[in-house]
Formats: C-alpha cells, structure tokens, sequence
C-alpha cells in the first residue's frame, strides 16, 4: 500500500520504474520518498513506478543513495527514468474502477454504475478517493465475505479508509458502525461515501484511533484492514474492543507476517485477561497484479473482563 499516485496536474513528470521482490515494496516506497517522489504504486507484479514533479535531475543516482540509506544495502536491480505526460491522476484512476462482485449478493460499485440494490443483491457504492477500500483488494473481499456471512450490530471498523468495510455491514444489517481512521483525507473520502449510501446516521466516522472512543465501547464485530508494520501494535486494542462472542477480522498482513502478529495478539491475551482469541476461518489470496500472498483471519473472542 504505498503513498497514493499523484491527484493533479502539475507541470512536466517523471516515472522512475524499479524491479523490486514483494517484500521489499514498504521499503522501497519510503526510499522514493526520500528521494522526492510525490507518489508511488505497483504497476505490474515486480514493478513499482514512483512519480516526481519539478528537480529530476541525477533521479536514478539519488534513488540509488536514498535506498541505501533506508536499506543498508546497495540497489543492484533495475531502474528507469523517463519523462511522462500530463494528466488528472485521480480522475484516470476513478475512470478505470470498474463493478467488483465481491459474492453472487454482494458488490462493489463505483457511483453511476448501472448496479442497483435489491432483495437479492446488495451493491456498496464507493467513489474512489484518498482512502483505501475500492473492493477489488484482496483483504477487502476476504472481510466483506465474512461480514456477510455473520454481519453484526454493532461494528467497528479500524482505519476505515473508503469506509467500505463499515457500510457494506449497516447494508448488511448493522444497527450502528463506527469507522476510525487517522487520515483526514480518508475521513473526507468515507463520509463523500457514506452519502452515497442509504446508511444515514448509522455510520459515525470518527478521526482518530481506537483511544479515541469510550472506554467502554465494546463491538461484535471489529474489524482491521492495516499493514504489516500497524496490526501488530494494536492487537490488544483490538481484542480489548471485542465483545465477548464476538468476531474480530483482520486483514492487510502478507502470508509471512501471519504469525508475527498472532503472537502479538497471544501476548495481549496473556498480559491482561483478555480472554482468548480462536481462528475461525483464515484464507491466503494471491494479489496477481502485485504478486503477493495476502494473509486474513476471522477470529471469535472467548469470554474475558
């Protein structure tokens, strides 16, 4: 998930291509922002093209050092620069979203799109923006599989982005959900949403983390679709705001991440009593336009203070 493509037109660009191994995509993005790069994405699996604005003189050589001071290591792969035209960034990547039948009941659907809801079928209606969350991510359908399978009543959605996730479960039953998220471009980008949605009030978007609601504040469904480096720091908040019998979802980790942060979430529960999580249901998807294996769960809270 790296730093979102560039929004506007802004003069002449440059796209520099690198090679790069999946797992060092995180890495990768960080070194192009440290070299200037105003955004980044994976084109194709292996590729990440990163886009620069304005002083691209001597790019490849500052690329060069800018991964070496992130990785500690020299960059031995490929990488080319070439000059790019202009263009609205965010409207050529709203123009190619496309309907995503996430199940036979269950959609995704950018606004204008000729998919209306029914008895049989429930369409989530997503404008692309600033938040993550089209539909067509492969932990994006995992949970959306799972909340329609056991939609609850009271959901919680940590870093809701698109907010997605929060309105498919009040279109799925939900009598209240509350997405967190502390982008406020997310936030704006999940409320345009939400009026795009018959979900009304019964969607509270709130800027912020877990520590910004009531202390009390417990949820039958919790659900988490963050990165590797995120989801562990906040398995115990996350268990804390299950309820008892409740579910908790967990998304945005690849395959090798799974058990890193399932004994972050066993410490948790061993540090303070929070009861114990079980595994209910985990699937590995395989992401073919980036080449990763994306890790999610579906986990029940038992018992706990």
């Amino acid at each position: 998930m790296h730093i979102p493509a560039p929004v506007a037109n802004r003069g002449s660009w440059v796209e520099l291509d690198l090679a790069v191994a999946p797992e060092d995509e995180d890495r990768v993005a960080a070194a192009l922002w440290a070299c200037g790069s105003v955004g980044s994405w994976t084109v194709a699996p292996g590729i990440v093209r990163g886009y620069f604005a304005g002083n691209t003189e001597d790019l490849e050589a500052r690329f060069r050092r800018a991964w070496r001071e992130v990785s500690g290591v020299g960059w031995h792969a490929d990488l080319r620069a070439r000059h790019a035209p202009d263009r609205d960034w965010l409207e050529s990547w709203r123009a190619s979203v496309e309907p995503v039948a996430v199940t036979s009941t269950l959609w995704v659907a950018p606004p204008g799109c000729a998919l209306e809801s029914d008895s049989h079928r429930r369409v989530v209606v997503i404008q692309p923006g600033q938040g993550f969350g089209t539909g067509s991510h492969p932990t994006t359908q995992a949970l959306l599989r799972w909340i329609e399978a056991e939609p609850g009543e009271r959901v919680l959605d940590v870093g809701c982005g698109s907010g997605v996730l929060a309105i498919a479960a009040i279109l799925l039953g939900a009598r209240v959900a509350i997405g967190l998220d502390v982008d406020g471009d997310a936030i704006a980008n999940a409320d345009e949403n939400r009026r795009s949605n018959p979900v009304g009030a019964r969607l509270h978007l709130v800027r912020g983390g877990v520590g910004a609601l009531a202390a009390r504040a417990r949820f039958d469904r919790v659900l988490a679709n963050l990165d590797g480096q995120t989801l562990p720091g906040v398995a115990g908040p996350l268990l804390d705001r299950c309820a008892p019998g409740g579910r908790l979802g967990v998304a945005g980790l690849l395959a090798g991440e799974r058990a890193g942060f399932l004994d972050s979430l066993r410490e948790a529960e061993a540090a303070h009593g929070r009861g114990t999580i079980e595994i209910l249901e985990e699937r590995i998807d395989e992401d073919t336009s980036a080449g990763d294996a994306w890790w999610s769960a579906w986990l029940t809270h038992r018992g706990g203070s």
